[in-house]
């Protein structure tokens, strides 16, 4: 998280606590998660006061790294996402997939019913990071057949879903 400047209208003062640094700044990243009581003492010469406020450092997610999933049979494939942190899923793309819980770090995805990205969300309410999964569909060369043909000359039509080579 980023550094918070801690501002007040009384002075001279002093404000102590996990995570103050340079006198007014409060950070995030050495306070750690939790919540945190941060205490500002002021004295005018006369008088002292203390008055507090608390922190709440949330726990950062990371959603994993993104992944290309190549030659993939689709409606048939499956992927466990891999975050870090604890926090929820939600899918963000428009084509739907199956997770088996969307609940846990490493959830396992099924369903890529075509080719393209999917992208996918982990958040724990106030941190989030996105994930995408990016599908390219295994080339379909048709359904296997063996069939004996004799040309004296000419051709025959092949046909084929998808981009590939046909070779003899």
């Amino acid at each position: 998280g980023s550094i918070i400047n801690l501002t007040t209208n009384l002075s001279p003062g002093t404000f102590t606590g996990n995570g103050i640094e340079n006198g007014n700044q409060f950070n995030p990243n050495t306070a750690n998660a939790g919540i945190h009581t941060i205490t500002y003492n002021y004295s005018n010469g006369v008088c002292a006061n203390t008055t507090s406020i608390n922190i709440e450092v949330m726990e950062q997610v990371n959603a994993g790294n993104d992944v290309n999933l190549n030659c993939v049979v689709l409606n048939s494939a499956s992927h466990n996402l891999q975050a870090t942190g604890n926090g929820n899923w939600k899918q963000l793309s428009n084509t739907s997939v199956t997770f088996d819980n969307k609940n846990i770090s490493n959830p396992r995805i099924d369903g890529f019913s075509q080719a393209g990205t999917y992208t996918f969300e982990y958040s724990n309410g106030a941190c989030k990071d996105e994930v995408s999964v990016i599908v390219s569909a295994k080339p379909n060369a048709g359904n296997d057949a063996s069939t004996v043909k004799c040309f004296a000359t000419g051709a025959t039509a092949l046909s084929a879903v998808g981009f590939g080579t046909w070779s003899l």
